[in-house]
C-alpha cells in the first residue's frame, strides 16, 4: 500500500554550541520536500584489446560514490534550526539527518520522535515508525528571494553515508497523556 507524504518530519543530530562534546536533536521544521538522493557505483572496465564492439565491466561494479540530498524550506531567521543549517555551510560540520515517515493513519505517529543520547550521540529510532537516516554536511543554503513570494531555500547536503531505510515493525500506540 502507498504511503502519503503529509505527516513527515525532519530532524538533525548535531553537537551542541555550548559543549561540542554533547549532542542534541533539532527539529528542522516544515520541510516542503525531501530527496535523499542516490549513490552510484563506479564501473570497473575489464575489456581486453581483442574486443572490437562493446566494453565489458566487472560484475557488481566498484566503490559507491555517495550522492547529494536536498530539502526545501521556507527560510525563517527566527528558526534556530534554519540558522544552524545556514552556519553549517561555512563550518563544514556534519550531522545525521533523519526523516520520520507519516503513519498509515493521520496523526498516528506524530508523537514518535528519535531519541538521542546527549553524551554519545547514539540515535534510537522507534520501531513504530518508518525512518530515513544518513550522515551529511550542508553544501549550500541558497536564499531565493523573489517578488510577491516568501523567502525559501533548497538546502543541498553532501551525503557521507548511504541513506538507511528503517522500517516500522509494530503498529503505533497512542501517546500516553498524563
Amino acid at each position: 500500500m502507498a504511503r502519503r507524504t503529509q505527516g513527515s518530519a525532519m530532524w538533525m543530530v548535531v553537537s551542541t554550541a555550548a559543549d561540542p562534546a554533547k549532542f542534541a536533536l533539532i527539529k528542522i521544521g516544515a520541510p516542503k520536500d525531501h530527496k535523499p538522493g542516490t549513490d552510484t557505483k563506479e564501473k570497473l572496465e575489464i575489456t581486453d584489446l581483442e574486443e572490437e564492439y562493446s566494453k565489458q565491466y566487472l560484475d557488481g561494479g566498484g566503490l559507491s560514490d555517495t550522492g547529494t540530498a536536498t530539502f526545501s524550506i521556507l527560510a525563517d531567521p527566527k528558526n534556530p534550526a534554519h540558522r544552524r543549517l545556514f552556519s553549517m555551510v561555512a563550518s563544514g560540520e556534519s550531522a545525521t539527518f533523519i526523516q520520520g515517515w507519516p503513519g498509515e493513519k493521520r496523526g498516528s505517529v506524530a508523537h514518535i520522535v528519535p531519541e538521542v543520547d546527549e553524551d554519545t550521540g547514539v540515535i534510537t529510532l522507534s520501531n513504530q515508525r518508518t525512518w530515513t537516516k544518513y550522515k551529511a554536511y550542508v553544501d549550500s543554503f541558497p536564499l531565493d528571494i523573489d517578488a510577491n513570494s516568501v523567502v525559501q531555500t533548497t538546502v543541498t547536503l553532501q551525503r557521507q553515508t548511504a541513506p538507511e531505510w528503517v522500517w516500522e515493525t509494530e503498529a503505533p500506540q497512542a501517546p500516553v497523556v498524563p
